[in-house]
């Protein structure tokens, strides 16, 4: 569990004392894709089997969604990285990534 490492938390050390990392799990145990009654986490989970990727841009369905955007387009300080999500998914505040909502901005 990423929690228990946060020593070396993506470069990063991070601390947190008991109390806040007993919340935090807590809410990431509750909200899980695997708990989600929404249609797209269950799409996320059954593309990663028994896996656990670290990043949610790192599953296969993730990735086979966005396989058109290249890295010129990441590169774009209007972009930045695929974890921006609302830089293309302008709904995606309200978890709504429908295709019909994203513009790649130049």
């Amino acid at each position: 569990m990423i929690l228990n490492n946060l020593e070396d938390h993506f470069g990063e050390t991070v601390n947190l004392d008991p109390e806040t990392r007993i919340h935090i799990s807590e809410y990431l145990n509750t909200h899980s894709a695997d708990l989600s009654p929404a249609k797209i986490s269950r799409k996320i989970v059954k593309s990663i089997g028994n896996t656990t990727p670290l990043r949610i841009t790192k599953t296969p369905y993730f990735m086979h969604k966005h396989h058109e955007i290249q890295d010129t387009m990441l590169n774009r300080k209007s972009i930045g990285s695929l974890s921006n999500c609302l830089a293309c998914h302008s709904t995606a505040e309200d978890g709504i990534y429908d295709d019909d909502n994203a513009r790649i901005p130049r």
